[in-house]
């Protein structure tokens, strides 16, 4: 299995090839913005230390939200122009699942994945030992998020600190769904006989963009 992945949901940009049983080129760069003018670079970069041509890829994984509106709208643009150009599918993974995914591999057990979502307000959801979502991601208030998530439940996500302190044992990693960790969980899921993701990937936002928020309350 050959993939291609990447990710510009969050304050990072990246993009990574696996090949056969491991990751053989990445690139991670942080930034709030310019994801557009990076990806394609980022691209370039890890296919040409890959050794691996756009014909040999047999999968382009991308992240699929919730994050930053833009991120995801660039990420999918280039995973879905880059499927057509070579004729394979685009699978898509959640922002969450991602990051549950790293979370996971560091330290096993059921896990919170917590990301924000501006206006004081988290992305929030549940994941079983195995990876498996207890539930549809949601969007809470972070005084609500703090309920939901209780007072055991180990908590990864660039919001997590905001629910439980820096310095809390509760805090995980990863903060980001690195391509590194899209590309691994696609070729885990592989492995494992399951559908990878979803194979016409759509943007999961969870709530309205900004601008629409805005006209509506002037309506």
């Amino acid at each position: 299995m050959i993939i291609l992945a990447l990710d510009t949901t969050l304050a990072g940009c990246s993009a990574a090839v696996w090949r056969g049983a491991a990751i053989v080129a990445e690139r991670l760069e942080l930034l709030d913005r310019g994801h557009a003018e990076r990806l394609m670079p980022l691209i370039g970069v890890v296919m040409a230390e890959s050794g691996v041509g756009y014909g040999d890829l047999d999968a382009i994984a991308v992240t699929v939200g919730p994050g930053s509106f833009t991120g995801v709208r660039i990420g999918l643009a280039t995973a879905r122009g880059l499927a057509l150009a070579t004729a394979k599918p685009a699978i898509g993974l959640t922002t969450l699942e991602v990051i549950a995914y790293g979370a996971q591999r560091a330290r096993a057990g059921a896990v919170w994945v917590a990301i924000g979502a501006g206006r004081g307000r988290v992305y929030l959801q549940g994941f079983a030992p195995d990876g498996v979502a207890l539930a549809a991601p949601a969007i809470l208030d972070e005084a609500d998020a703090r309920v939901r998530i209780g007072d055991a439940t180990p908590i990864a996500g660039d919001a997590a600190t905001r629910l439980v302190g820096e310095g809390s044992p509760r805090r995980g990693a990863p903060d980001l769904a690195a391509a590194s960790l899209v590309a691994s969980l696609a070729a885990a899921r592989h492995r494992d006989g399951r559908t990878p993701g979803t194979e016409r990937p759509t943007a999961l936002y969870l709530r309205p963009p900004d601008a629409k928020a805005m006209a509506a309350a002037r309506r």
